[in-house]
């Protein structure tokens, strides 16, 4: 199974109702029409960001930081995170700059030897989950939305 990244859009106005409300954030996510399933790519998608597993400075580890976290939501993998749509669109242009010829300079092989997902960190299978990333931001930034990175 493994553990997957979602982006969920959502509108200012829906986070004071689940702000640290477990059962609403649950209903949340179970009606989002408009999110992302990033898959078991994330990780190595925040590696080529960031240079780092875990570590990283924003905007480009916002997939494992930053944003304000929704406490008490009972994630797998911490709290899910809330990014404001000014949050999103400061993400968005930073990775904007970022295509994949570029992405793809910094994949070596031997991140496949990190204990995360080894087995399906191929260029491919990120670079699909990086553009499909980048062009959901975009989208987000157009309609003006908010966003929420849960991993579990």
């Amino acid at each position: 199974m493994g553990i997957r990244c979602y982006i969920y859009a959502i509108d200012e106005a829906d986070v004071m109702r689940i702000d640290g409300n477990q059962k609403d954030l649950a209903e949340v996510f179970k009606a989002a029409k408009d999110h992302i399933d990033l898959d078991k790519s994330w990780p190595a998608i925040h590696f080529l960001l960031t240079g780092a597993e875990k570590e990283g400075n924003f905007p480009f580890n916002f997939i494992l930081a930053g944003g304000r976290p929704i406490p008490d939501s009972d994630s797998d993998y911490g709290d899910p995170r809330y990014f404001s749509p000014s949050e999103v669109r400061v993400i968005y242009i930073a990775l904007s700059v970022i295509d994949s010829e570029d992405l793809l300079t910094r994949y070596d092989p031997c991140i496949a030897k990190t204990e995360l997902y080894p087995f399906i960190w191929d260029p491919e299978y990120i670079l699909e989950n990086f553009n499909l990333m980048k062009d959901y931001l975009r989208n987000l930034c157009s309609g003006g939305k908010a966003m929420i990175i849960s991993i579990g």
